[in-house]
């Protein structure tokens, strides 16, 4: 679905990907502390006291206490979703057609309910 949808928005070349594999450079280096090797670690607060690192809210001043940066892109190899597409056209609203006016689009049940007298008055629509 999520391919679909990138291709009728002007995306071409819709690939899965897996951690830390990219045609770009930048997305290859996984989400790390910046002065640390270039290595995923889950930012637990028991990955915080075993490197030093100060990470937490201090609610009387009103702002964050950090004492370190991050660099890299990918956050988590476990529930990250990585797709990778190239942009080839651009999309003015007024020429979008939307999927769900489409005959590609099976799924017309939601349309249905609109038509549905007890469903619009129970929405209140």
């Amino acid at each position: 679905m999520l391919r679909i949808l990138l291709e009728k928005t002007g995306f071409e070349d819709v690939q899965n990907k897996e951690f830390c594999e990219s045609s770009l450079e930048d997305y290859k280096e996984p989400l790390h502390v910046e002065v640390m090797p270039a290595k995923w670690e889950n930012f637990y607060q028991e990955f915080y006291k075993k490197n030093d690192l100060v990470h937490y809210y201090d609610r009387e001043e009103g702002k964050y206490k950090i004492n370190f940066k991050v660099t890299g892109f990918d956050r988590d190899p476990l529930t990250s979703l990585i797709v990778e597409a190239k942009k080839s056209k651009t999309l003015d609203k007024e020429s979008y057609k939307s999927l769900n006016d489409s005959d590609k689009n099976y799924n017309k049940y939601a349309w249905s309910l609109l038509k549905d007298k007890n469903f619009l008055i129970e929405m209140r629509l």
